[in-house]
């Protein structure tokens, strides 16, 4: 495969369909995968037909198979389960005589060689399903949208400075009683003072947690429009268009996070709920819908996380699941089995083949092909046992959980303690059911009719039904059940053509790990050979029909037994003949081939649904740096030997992330670039949102080399503050310094701002005063950081004759005579007499020599005239 696909493709195999797997058959048979290794060292898989496809490899002929005649093997069960017969033949040229074949089929010795078999009757799965994973924000970086148009990003918008409110949600020991977007979003939805049911809808607890015990009650205006922080006429079309400006001035944030009400304690009772039942938070069709139907009030919350990707389509099972209205029991019980919550329906794990192609990039530009393949291991559960225990168990046993959602019968069938709700249960798992039996009965579906449904390459049905996310406090580390995990949120796959989440139960510049999952439904088939029966020669042929007497026997026993394989299913150049004696019997046959084995495949297809890994990312919310200073030197005109800066808070300009004095903030610019999917050379786009603080002056009295020698030298710190003003700070201030006469001095300034969150450095400022006989005068100098660093020469000059030698050519020195007379007075003729014989002369002539260092690889140009001169 050689293409731009826009997403990474996966293919995921059974480890029974590999060469040299435990299905020994399928090795001989061929109908199997291998890994090949190109030169460049990747691996990838190939597939090898079967002997269907390929007579005599290797060791047989032929097979003949009845798929289209298979019978059912036990109906008491609900799964269709069926049988049918198999018949291989091969011939002299490949098999020498019946212990060869006995032994090729169940093991033993045949002269010096020696077979394992390649006959068990074991169960083996089928399973080959394609999964299109999305690529990382980072690797779009590195890759165009032509080879990464499907892209999952993790990362976070910063868009007001709220200081009461992040100092408040600091000190609470749990991010579960932050205010949750989902739970005040989803309160905006109902009118709380003409719903007179109101109460019902929602549990009191929660109406507790977000009212603030009552102190606002009005929780479903939260988003509404509030002009107490604007001038007083607001243009209509700023509150009508909802913009940033109406955005940033909501109740939310203008009267509900900045109040003194936000920071009073909350009830025990009311605690108690929030961490019990936001620990893991269900969104089932419902509440999906009623996200996308609210407006985007996620742009309202002062700072959150979010997590954004192309969903999949919505295909087969999970329009049942919707139309069933099995979608709120269904995502319970997916959770609970998945969480380790359910004894009797446990995630079991799965070695599969990865088989992946996708493109890498580099910061130079170079685009390569990646093919692997690699053997990982996945946890599944079986969808029938699934709605099987749904229907099943209709009283919850975890209460931990909670859906985003008013009360809905639906969603109380699957969180109720009691059996109220049986029946919404019951009727709900049932008709879920009835599809997946349905669909596994219909043969189209499962592709089992040919020979090739099972040693062909056959991809079944597959799709996308949930995801979850899992909110880990810190670092990931350790295995599942060891890492802090605080939150975990499941959700069916909706309808929605984004997947988009957004957490703001987050504390400021606290790292948190997000990882992602999908659960993709596959359809496979679980298979068994069993039966088998080979042939031994019985001397006799039946000549006229070119036929060799066989009698098949169990290879266990020895026993002859009756033919497995029967003759009605094949053209009559194959038909095979009972003994046709009162002394034969239907084990004996005559065949065209010499040598025969008979078998029986046994199969039922399978649902499954798998936990895929999609991406995991560590990441902090802060703020963006500050804007750069504009700094204007001077003197100031007295004794007091002072120099000063005027300061003034720069425009935002997209400059690349400023230039850092110290590993630990080295640490907090890689964090960044990290959160927000950003290279070194990336530009910023994004502009500090709290305002300038602090203005930090460094100075140094011997020239420096890198900025790094600045840390550890701050001299002054300017406070921008204003006085009684709680939000903004000045934007101009200056600094004057007493400095010594004639000593040069390096400084250097950046603003911090109201997060303390670094800004673009200054130029560095070489500044001196001079004093010159009494008469003091200062001199600025400024160095830019590029020209810091300065090579140190030991020598600082070489004298160039001992290097080089110019000289014109002997041809250009000598003398011409041609013209001269010498019967004549030397002096009459001097006018006659030229220097040169060369054709072309350099005399009058510049020349430039360029010399180049082989060391610093600097350049001089040399420019040579050469003239002549006479006395």
């Amino acid at each position: 495969m050689s293409t731009q696909i826009g997403y990474i493709y996966t293919e995921l195999l059974s480890t029974d369909l590999m060469s040299g797997s435990s299905d020994t058959f399928r090795t001989a048979n061929g109908g199997y995968w291998e890994t090949t290794t190109d030169d460049d060292g990747n691996s990838s898989l190939q597939f090898v037909e079967s002997t269907e496809q390929t007579p005599g490899f290797p060791l047989f002929e032929r097979t003949f198979s009845t798929p289209t005649k298979a019978t059912v093997v036990d109906s008491s069960v609900i799964i269709p389960n069926l049988e049918y017969a198999v018949r291989m033949v091969s011939t002299e040229e490949l098999i020498s005589d019946d212990i060869m074949w006995s032994a090729i089929w169940v093991g033993g010795q045949h002269g010096e060689n020696s077979y394992s078999g390649i006959f068990n009757e074991s169960v083996f799965r089928y399973f080959n399903a394609q999964v299109n994973l999305p690529y990382n924000k980072m690797d779009q970086q590195y890759l165009s949208t032509d080879y990464a148009s499907s892209v999952i990003e993790i990362g976070y918008d910063y868009d007001q400075y709220l200081p009461h409110y992040q100092r408040t949600i600091s000190s609470h020991t749990s991010e579960l009683l932050i205010p949750n977007y989902y739970l005040m979003s989803d309160l905006s939805r109902w009118d709380f003072f003409n719903t007179s049911s109101t109460e019902q809808l929602y549990p009191t607890e929660m109406i507790s947690l977000v009212s603030r015990e009552g102190a606002y009650p009005g929780v479903n205006g939260l988003f509404d429009f509030n002009n107490n922080n604007l001038p007083e006429i607001v243009p209509s079309w700023v509150i009508e268009s909802f913009g940033k400006t109406a955005k940033q001035n909501t109740n939310l944030s203008v009267e509900y996070l900045t109040s003194s009400m936000f920071s009073s304690p909350l009830s025990a009772s009311t605690i108690q709920w929030a961490e019990s039942k936001q620990k893991t938070m269900l969104f089932d069709y419902d509440s999906l819908r009623s996200i996308a139907d609210t407006p985007s009030y996620q742009d309202c919350l002062p700072y959150k996380m979010k997590i954004s990707f192309e969903s999949h389509p919505v295909e087969e099972f999970s329009k049942a699941i919707q139309t069933a209205q099995f979608g709120p029991k269904f995502i319970k019980t997916l959770y609970d089995s998945f969480a380790g919550k359910l004894d009797t329906l446990s995630p079991t794990e799965r070695a599969l083949v990865e088989n992946k192609y996708f493109h890498t990039g580099s910061s130079e530009g170079v685009i390569s092909e990646i093919n692997t393949a690699t053997t990982s291991t996945y946890r599944e559960i079986d969808y029938i046992e699934l709605i099987k225990y749904a229907y099943q168990n209709f009283i919850n046993s975890n209460e931990n959980c909670m859906f985003i959602g008013e009360n809905t019968m639906h969603r109380l069938a699957a969180t109720e303690t009691t059996s109220e709700y049986r029946y919404v249960n019951t009727i709900a798992a049932e008709a879920a059911l009835a599809h997946a039996i349905e669909y596994l009965s219909n043969a189209n579906n499962i592709e089992m009719e040919k020979w090739a449904g099972l040693y062909d390459n056959v991809q079944r049905h597959s799709e996308v039904v949930a995801y979850r996310i899992v909110k880990i406090g810190g670092p990931a580390s350790g295995d599942s059940n060891t890492q802090n995990t605080l939150q975990e949120f499941w959700f069916v796959n909706g309808e929605q053509e984004m997947f988009e989440f957004y957490d703001s139960q987050v504390k400021y510049d606290t790292e948190y790990t997000y990882k992602v999952y999908s659960y993709i439904l596959v359809v496979g088939v679980d298979y068994r050979l069993s039966d088998l029966l080979v042939s031994r020669k019985l001397g006799c042929a039946n000549d006229a029909a070119d036929k060799v007497g066989l009698e098949l026997y169990n290879p266990a026993s020895g026993d002859a037994q009756e033919e497995i394989y029967k003759s009605t299913s094949q053209p009559a150049a194959f038909n095979t003949l009972a003994g046709g004696s009162t002394y034969g019997s239907d084990a004996q046959i005559f065949s065209i081939f010499p040598y025969v084995a008979d078998f029986k495949i046994t199969y039922e297809p399978s649902i499954k649904i798998m936990e895929m890994p999609l991406y995991e990312k560590t990441l902090r919310v802060t703020d963006n740096p500050g804007n750069g200073l504009m700094v204007r030197p001077y003197q100031v005109m007295n004794t007091t030997q002072k120099i000063g800066f005027d300061f003034a808070y720069d425009t935002f300009q997209n400059f690349t992330f400023p230039s850092t004095l110290n590993s630990d903030e080295a640490s907090v610019k890689e964090n960044y670039l990290h959160a927000n999917d950003l290279l070194e050379t990336s530009t910023l786009s994004k502009e500090s949102i709290s305002y300038p603080r602090f203005i930090q002056v460094y100075r140094l009295s011997e020239r420096p080399s890198s900025l790094s020698e600045f840390d550890g030298n701050l001299i002054n710190v300017v406070d921008l503050k204003i006085w009684n003003e709680r939000k903004y700070t000045y934007t101009k201030d200056f600094f004057e310094d007493i400095v010594k006469a004639n000593q040069k001095y390096y400084y250097l300034f950046r603003v911090l701002n109201q997060q303390r969150v670094i800004s673009h450095v200054s130029d560095v400022y070489e500044s001196e005063l001079i004093n010159d006989g009494g008469y003091a005068y200062a001199v600025f100098n400024v160095l830019f950081e590029s020209e810091l660093a300065q090579e140190v020469f030991s020598k600082t000059d070489k004298e160039f004759k001992k290097i080089f030698q110019l000289q014109p050519n002997l041809s250009q020195l000598a003398l011409n005579v041609e013209d001269v007379d010498f019967s004549e007075s030397a002096a009459s003729q001097i006018e006659n007499l030229s220097i040169g014989a060369a054709d072309d002369l350099i005399w009058d002539k510049t020349f430039k020599i360029r010399l180049t260092s082989k060391k610093t690889g600097r350049k001089i140009d040399l420019n040579i005239t050469y003239n002549l001169s006479s006395e």
